[in-house]
């Protein structure tokens, strides 16, 4: 029988070694850390947004460019490195920003955030234990500049031919909605309501998740399993090695997310991925809480209720690839967030602030797919989407490596670069 190791025990990699455990073959997931899911996955946003997977690079971030560059955008800053892979990336990225590059790279997304909708519904009726204060809330998009909102009407139309359901709505329309956003705290220019998308807590799904695909389908989970290396002979890997020692299987599954390009460089792969860090606050839900995600597209602040909580993130830093908290950005976030919505959370309370690294490529596409050594297969770089994608690129990547051929793998496999 195939021994399979995962690499990474963030969402993507307990999603993906569920599947192949389920499918039968004999799974060991290894995750770096002692608890599964302390990654990126811990505190994200926690929207499912799937009528919302358009890249990165756009034609509004060139225009942008020169404010970015200068720190005039808070939710979106590039810090320049001289770090050639960083340069590298960023020319990559500034590629990808052309229309219809962009439109493109939207695509392709958007079906897998559509197939990962209907996969992780599939999950849901095989396993109603499954727990972490999942929610159809749909999500509302605000904005307060009417040249912008036009444009993501031109957006919406588009992503509405390929199974989306957005639509435009005036203020009161989306006070009918979510009465939260009558108390918002900018002027509103109109509204996008997306009513496919969901909410849920990553990191109690990725634990939940665990825990049933342990009890029912054999899969076997070692945390405090850092991978350094992967042991070659001849054209194949034997085996990766960690600190307690080799770990033999007949295939690996990459889904380390920032971590991904360093052990792919040990057998002389090149990953385009890079970290784009992001914060978050959770905080008690107040009175005025909305059910309803909603998303500040002037501040790119996204609110979204998970059980008796709120959770507030956004900022993009790109260039600051670490982990550290830094006060000013966590200030700059609950400002914001006060002034949008005043009444939505116990601002007195622990934000329990928390950074991650988004795990980005230049194109916003992951990578998914086999690689020139012939027992490596990647699932990785899902940037700001991890959560949203997982349950998609987990069936995609399983049903590949069991030989059901994907004709969609190939909008995600490692070649395009």
């Amino acid at each position: 029988m195939t021994r399979i190791v995962v690499i990474g025990g963030g969402v993507i990699g307990v999603t993906t070694a569920a599947e192949l455990a389920r499918r039968g073959l004999t799974v060991t997931l290894l995750e770096r850390s002692g608890t599964l899911g302390a990654g990126a996955t811990a505190r994200n946003g926690g929207q499912l947004s799937y009528s919302y997977a358009d890249a990165l690079g756009s034609h509004g971030v060139l225009f942008d460019l020169p404010r970015l560059l200068c720190g005039l955008d808070p939710g979106f800053r590039i810090h320049v490195t001289l770090d050639p892979g960083f340069l590298i990336w960023v020319g990559r990225f500034l590629a990808n920003c052309a229309s219809a590059r962009f439109s493109a790279n939207t695509l392709a997304v958007l079906r897998l955030a559509l197939r990962s909708r209907s996969a992780l519904a599939a999950l849901r009726a095989r396993h109603p234990d499954l727990n972490f204060d999942h929610s159809n809330p749909g999500k509302l998009h605000l904005y307060d500049d009417a040249g912008k909102f036009e444009a993501a009407k031109e957006g919406m139309a588009f992503k509405n031919r390929f199974g989306c359901d957005q639509r435009a709505l005036t203020v009161s329309q989306a006070v009918a909605i979510e009465p939260a956003v009558a108390s918002w705290g900018r002027h509103i220019a109109g509204a996008i309501h997306s009513p496919i998308d969901e909410a849920g807590d990553p990191h109690g799904f990725t634990q939940s998740l665990a825990a049933i695909a342990v009890r029912e389908y054999g899969l076997s989970i070692l945390t405090g399993m850092a991978v350094e290396r992967f042991i070659v002979e001849g054209q194949r890997i034997r085996a990766v090695e960690t600190p307690r020692g080799l770990v033999e299987a007949d295939l690996f599954v990459l889904t380390a997310g920032t971590d991904a390009p360093a052990l792919a460089r040990t057998v002389e792969i090149g990953l385009p991925i890079y970290p784009l860090k992001g914060y978050s606050v959770t905080l008690p839900a107040a009175a005025d809480a909305p059910l309803i995600s909603i998303t500040d597209a002037r501040g790119r602040i996204v609110f979204c209720r998970l059980g008796k909580h709120v959770r507030i993130a956004g900022m993009a830093d790109l260039g600051r690839p670490n982990r550290i908290i830094q006060r000013e950005r966590i200030d700059l976030l609950m400002a914001a967030a006060q002034v949008c919505l005043p009444g939505a959370a116990d601002w007195s309370a622990d934000p329990q602030s928390w950074t991650g690294l988004r795990p980005m490529t230049p194109d916003s596409r992951p990578i998914i797919g086999p690689t020139a050594i012939a027992n490596l297969f990647l699932n990785c770089g899902h940037g700001m989407l991890g959560w949203t994608l997982a349950c998609g690129s987990a069936e995609l990547a399983a049903a590949e490596i069991v030989g059901e051929r994907q004709p969609m793998v190939d909008d995600f496999s490692l070649a395009r670069f």
